[in-house]
């Protein structure tokens, strides 16, 4: 996690854009969160996390291609997140 001087980087994991559009509008001017990156799905989030290094990656959980649980996991295994101290959370897929 960063130190109290950085913002906490944040890489959107979610398959519409007008939930990303939302999260990034109440995150906009953040003092503590800027958005280091969004993906449309788990596969996109996989590959971005090496360059992005969020500090959390935010995920939908029911997503094409990739869930969000699938993210966790696939992540886990390769160790990408476990070594760079990243946090996931999960939102609930809306109804």
């Amino acid at each position: 996690m960063p130190n109290r001087q950085e913002k906490c980087r944040i890489l959107i994991v979610e398959d519409h854009q007008m939930m990303i559009d939302g999260l990034c509008s109440l995150l906009k001017g953040s003092l503590r969160y800027e958005i280091a990156g969004t993906a449309l799905n788990g596969k996109d989030a996989i590959k971005q996390i090496p360059t992005v290094k969020p500090d959390i990656v935010l995920s939908d959980i029911s997503m094409p291609e990739m869930s969000g649980i699938e993210l966790t996991k696939e992540d886990r295994k390769s160790t990408r997140l476990n070594s760079s101290h990243t946090d996931i959370s999960r939102m609930p897929s809306s109804a």
